[in-house]
Formats: C-alpha cells, structure tokens, sequence
C-alpha cells in the first residue's frame, strides 16, 4: 500500500467565496464544490510522520510531521485565511494485474540484445521518489 496525503489549494482569488460558502455550511467537501482548486499530494518515504485526515484551520496544526500549515501556505502560496483539510489516502500499487505477482530478484541478469544496470527504483508521475520502500508479500 502507498501511503499520501491529498490537500485542496485554494487559490487567493477563491478566498471571499470560499468564507462565504463556509459560514452557511460546515461541510469542507461541500464548499469545496463551489469553488475552482487544485489538489496537492504529500509523499514521505516513512508513513508514519503522516497525521489521519483532518481538518486544519491555524498556521501551528501540523500537516506532516513537523510541517506546519503556515509552511504550506508559504510554499504554495496558498490563501492565507481559510482553512484545509488532509485527506490520508492509501492506494495499492498494482491493481488488476492477473492473479499472481512474482517478485524480481534484483541479482537476475536480464538476458537479451541490450545489457543494462538494472536498479529497482519507485517514479510516480516521472517523479523519482528517493528512499521508498515496497512490500510485496508473497503467495502461497
């Protein structure tokens, strides 16, 4: 399983009606709905810093580990007033790919025209995510 953390962006030019939406309703998903925003996704290479989807309103609320709100904000320069909320999501890596999955011994010579370094490394969106590590139980 991966493990991330999805947080909505609002962009300044949404802020009033953001606050607006919010006022009459608590629902963050709802008034989500009425404005234009973006998604950001927070990768660690340990799952554990990661916090359970919640709701953050103050600069101090920790996203990440010692990652703050406010250090978010900064970063991608998010709307400074209104408040986010994580969603912690876990996805499988390999979904419907046949009824078996065989584990890669990374000391196998690939055999064939071309020969090549061979390392096992993990892209998500041709980002190289440096430090991760993947279980892949076996089948009996």
């Amino acid at each position: 399983m991966l493990k991330y953390l999805r947080v909505p962006i609002t962009p300044s030019s949404e802020e009033d009606d953001f606050e607006k939406a919010y006022e009459v309703s608590d629902d963050f998903d709802e008034v989500l709905e009425k404005i234009s925003y973006e998604y950001v996704s927070i990768l660690t290479d340990d799952p554990s810093m990661y916090y359970d989807s919640e709701l953050l309103e103050y600069g101090d609320d920790w996203i990440v580990d010692d990652y703050s709100l406010s250090d978010f904000r900064r970063k991608v320069s998010r709307a400074s007033s209104v408040p986010t909320y994580t969603y912690l999501e876990q996805k499988r890596v390999m979904e419907s790919v046949g009824d078996k999955i065989l584990p890669h011994d990374t000391d196998e010579v690939f055999q064939g025209k071309y020969l090549f370094d061979h390392t096992d490394c993990l892209y998500i969106k041709n980002v190289l995510i440096s430090g991760a590590y993947v279980k892949i139980t076996f089948l009996a």
